[in-house]
């Protein structure tokens, strides 16, 4: 909010999603639920890719650990931020997206579970 208000806006979604993560590990998973939402639509509206991978992501991690019946929505936004981590060269991001998929699989476990 404050970067909006002095008019910091380049890679804002970036720390928006930065702050989701934060607030996941401190488990608060609501409010990081929240903030990458935010950080995607705002990514997606500004066109900013990578942050659209990062945000993706972290939307895949967050619906992760809510149970089996996010599982699909999660894989639908790991499979989100492969694609665009692929386009873009991001190969750690890639990498983590397509762990987390495979986590999700049948015979794994949701990802941060084990």
């Amino acid at each position: 909010e404050q970067a909006d208000a002095t008019g910091l806006v380049a890679h804002h979604a970036l720390r928006l999603a930065w702050l989701g993560e934060a607030q996941l590990r401190a488990g608060r998973r609501d409010a990081a639920l929240e903030l990458a939402r935010r950080a995607l639509a705002l990514a997606e509206e500004r066109r900013e890719r990578g942050q659209i991978a990062y945000a993706a992501c972290l939307l895949g991690d967050i619906l992760a650990r809510g149970g089996a019946s996010a599982g699909a929505d999660a894989g639908s936004a790991y499979r989100q931020a492969l694609a665009q981590a692929e386009v873009l060269g991001m190969a750690p991001l890639a990498a983590r997206a397509r762990c987390a998929l495979d986590a999700l699989s049948p015979s794994g476990a949701p990802p941060g579970t084990g």
